[in-house]
């Protein structure tokens, strides 16, 4: 991917973390090259053009030559720097959260669009006041699908068959029917499986058409997390934060 010409793109900044004196790292999700790595020179200097446009939690314009590696980067300009989510601390933790869920499961130059639109959608909707846990179980979803872990929420996935269900699986990877069902496995009501099964087919663009109480969405956003901490293999510093959010009742 390495070339010489300048292209201008758009980007999440994923993370930053300090580069000698005066530079930063810079990892970024761009929508036409995947995540990339910059070295950002100067930008912690007070005279710095590209200091507000790098910082974390910001959607912003790039004009860089993008390269395997260390990509060059040559101007930054922000089309949303997120203030109200970044006023708010809540709000602020499960931003953080995608942007390293992304960060550590992307690979870099490997351009997804499913991810980059993910991505906005989230921040999105964290900016438009959707609940926090409905974001977050959203998200969540659509990562383990991308990732090619789709949940089962059209039959059991133990034995396939349509079936009352029942129940839902961490180990199987979704719907368990009366059939399948086992003594340690915990029920779920109607109104829940029902939740989990919209969540997970209707997602981001249909956000509007999900109907859920609190009680349902907190039962069941401690679920998606297990299958996350199951099936990603990642190991998430805002976890601790996360989860503490997610006992808020």
């Amino acid at each position: 991917m390495n070339t010489k010409s300048e292209v201008t793109t758009t980007a999440f900044i994923l993370k930053t973390v300090p580069y000698k004196e005066n530079d930063r790292m810079v990892y970024a999700y761009t929508k036409d090259f995947g995540k990339l790595t910059f070295i950002a020179k100067g930008v912690n200097k007070i005279n710095s053009k590209n200091a507000s446009s790098l910082q974390e939690l910001t959607y912003v314009e790039l004009v860089m030559i993008p390269k395997k590696g260390i990509s060059t980067l040559i101007k930054a300009s922000i089309i949303d720097f997120y203030t109200l989510i970044k006023e708010d601390l809540e709000l602020q933790i499960y931003a953080s959260y995608i942007m390293e869920y992304v960060n550590k499961q992307e690979e870099d130059n490997v351009p997804d669009p499913k991810v980059f639109k993910v991505i906005k959608q989230a921040m999105e909707a964290l900016k438009q006041g959707y609940p926090t846990k409905l974001v977050y179980s959203l998200f969540n979803l659509k990562m383990l699908t991308i990732a090619g872990t789709a949940l089962e929420v059209n039959a059991c996935a133990h034995c396939h068959e349509v079936r009352p269900i029942v129940s839902i699986s961490i180990q199987e990877g979704g719907f368990i029917c009366s059939a399948c069902f086992k003594s340690q496995d915990v029920l779920f009501s109607r109104e829940q499986l029902k939740l989990f099964r919209h969540m997970a087919l209707l997602g981001f663009d249909r956000i509007d058409d999900i109907v859920y109480s609190k009680k349902d969405l907190s039962v069941l956003c401690q679920v998606i997390e297990q299958f996350v901490e199951e099936y990603s293999g990642i190991y998430f510093q805002t976890k601790k934060f996360i989860k503490t959010l997610l006992n808020e009742m």
